[in-house]
């Protein structure tokens, strides 16, 4: 008889059962975190929709990087008065 309990299944021998997740990059292809969330929007946008918000997807900065990115290209006090004033639901911040 096949068990339907679905805490008691491993995606992958030695693992352990969900909900534990103990080894998250067991069960998912890629980073999850803020840049790649943002390269994941902005790749995925017509940039020229954003009426004047210079953004810049980078995919390595030379042979062989693996920074993948998209980078505001102008000041974010500047970007997030464009979006505001455009009605674009986007805020930007200075990360240092």
């Amino acid at each position: 008889m096949k068990n339907s309990n679905p805490s008691s299944r491993t995606s992958r021998v030695g693992s352990p059962p969900n909900p534990y997740w103990a080894y998250e990059y067991d069960y998912f292809d890629d980073r999850a975190d803020g840049q790649r969330a943002a390269l994941n929007f902005f790749r995925n946008m017509d940039l020229d929709s954003v009426s004047g918000i210079k953004i810049e997807i980078v995919e390595g900065e030379h042979p062989g990087s693996t920074y993948y990115a998209a980078e505001l290209a102008m000041d974010p006090e500047e970007a997030n008065a464009i979006a505001a004033h455009e009605g674009i639901p986007l805020r930007f911040r200075r990360v240092c």
